[in-house]
């Protein structure tokens, strides 16, 4: 690597590092120290040139084990996010590396029939080399579109599917490599060829899974604000017929007085309230969280759980509606759930609170438990919800954000802590 006839490719190198960094930089989230980027980055400088030969694996899987401590170690993304990235990448990355470098062998081999000049031979090697950085530009292209994993709300089941299939795509060629026949190499190129579409084609797969997941969340949302909407629209039709009846009303109730009939008159008075009483609430500036938590109040108060919902929001927030609606959505069905394991109604009981202020979201949820809440696909009697503590793991790691669970005796609670995003990205996938 570091003889006189390879001093050519260093620039190569650099501009090949600088994209692979790019690249992992665009799918994960590398710690905010800039020395530990640059170490990341003289790392990848350190790998981005492997030389993979037939017969021989030590060294690419010794790279492989290698770069898989440096991305769990610099990133800070969950675990299955980190090791289905690097499952994804590395493959394809070996496989063309393998073509890169073997199609100069065959070359070499069997059209200048091994009479090459050094000069010559190196000249031959540059010449594939180059083609490496059109590659790493369209991977860095690709993946930038189709493969964002801070913007996924998968379930661990997912990430570990596709790390399954992606390590099976890394073993079969690299058992190929194993096996290959050194004079007739070329056999496994179509094999190379098959890893690296294989390993694309699940990125496409993720981004087609993301969108529909995010289509399914967001009809979520659009369901409870029609609802909300339709709710309120009864309400205000039956506040009319109020205001109409309104004269007879007080008429019955003077009669009643009248006559002396108080405890009639008490009566009357409460069942008339008991109407004009509002079944909507404003629980937050917010519409789409509010039409939300409407929506989540009554599904609690048709199980006689007792809600206190305390939210500050500003109308106008950096948030993704969406993400709010998920984070929120989830862990009031998981609290809903969990209280509906309790015998008693009179111990059921949702307490949630949440504010923006100085640049940052609290939120906190806490509900009494017999025990505590599996945060899995399991629902809410009647509602397709439950999007499962990795959802919200997510959603925090996404906001670089920070989240507690705690469960003590009875009660169960979770704490979230958001930084409110400076902009509104841009949709990842559109």
């Amino acid at each position: 690597m570091f003889s006189p006839e390879y001093l050519p490719n260093y620039p190569l190198m650099i501009i090949c590092t600088c994209l692979i960094y790019r690249i992992f930089r665009g799918c994960l989230t590398l710690r905010p120290q800039r020395i530990i980027r640059i170490i990341f980055f003289l790392i990848l400088f350190c790998l981005s040139s492997p030389i993979i030969l037939p017969g021989e694996v030590t060294a690419t899987l010794g790279i492989f084990l290698f770069l898989a401590l440096s991305v769990f170690l610099f990133c800070t993304d969950p675990i299955l996010i980190k090791t289905a990235v690097t499952l994804i990448l590395y493959p394809i990355w070996t496989a063309f590396y393998y073509l890169t470098e073997n199609a100069g062998y065959v070359i070499w081999l069997h059209v200048f029939h091994q009479n090459l000049s050094t000069a010559e031979e190196t000249l031959l090697s540059l010449c594939f080399y180059v083609l490496r950085i059109p590659f790493w530009l369209l991977i860095y292209r690709f993946t930038t579109r189709w493969l964002r994993p801070s913007y996924t709300n998968f379930s661990s089941r997912i990430w570990i599917l596709i790390s399954v299939i992606c390590l099976a795509s890394f073993l079969g060629i690299i058992t190929l490599i194993v096996q290959a026949d050194p004079y007739r190499t070329y056999i496994i190129w179509p094999a190379c060829a098959a890893c690296i579409l294989t390993n694309m084609g699940i990125c496409c797969l993720c981004a087609f899974i993301e969108q529909n997941t995010r289509a399914a969340l967001e009809a979520d949302v659009l369901r409870a604000q029609h609802s909300y909407y339709e709710d309120l629209k009864a309400e205000h039709l039956q506040t009319r017929k109020l205001r109409h009846d309104m004269k007879n009303h007080l008429s019955v109730i003077q009669s009643l007085l009248s006559q002396n009939k108080l405890q009639q008159a008490d009566e009357y008075l409460r069942s008339l309230s008991r109407k004009i009483a509002p079944d909507l609430h404003q629980f937050c500036r917010q519409e789409t969280v509010n039409a939300l938590l409407n929506s989540k109040y009554h599904t609690a108060r048709s199980y006689d759980i007792d809600c206190h919902f305390l939210l500050d929001l500003p109308e106008d927030t950096e948030f993704d509606p969406v993400d709010l609606c998920a984070l929120i959505g989830n862990t009031l069905d998981n609290a809903i759930e969990a209280s509906l394991r309790l015998a008693e109604p009179s111990r059921r009981e949702i307490l949630l609170k949440g504010r923006c202020e100085k640049g940052w979201l609290s939120y906190y949820i806490e509900n009494s438990a017999a025990k505590i809440p599996a945060f899995s696909d399991s629902q809410v009697p009647g509602k397709k919800h439950g999007l499962g503590l990795q959802i919200v793991r997510s959603l925090v790691s996404r906001y670089n954000g920070t989240i507690q669970i705690q469960n003590k005796s009875d009660l169960f609670s979770v704490t979230i802590l958001l930084p409110v995003p400076r902009k509104k990205e841009k949709e990842p996938y559109t």
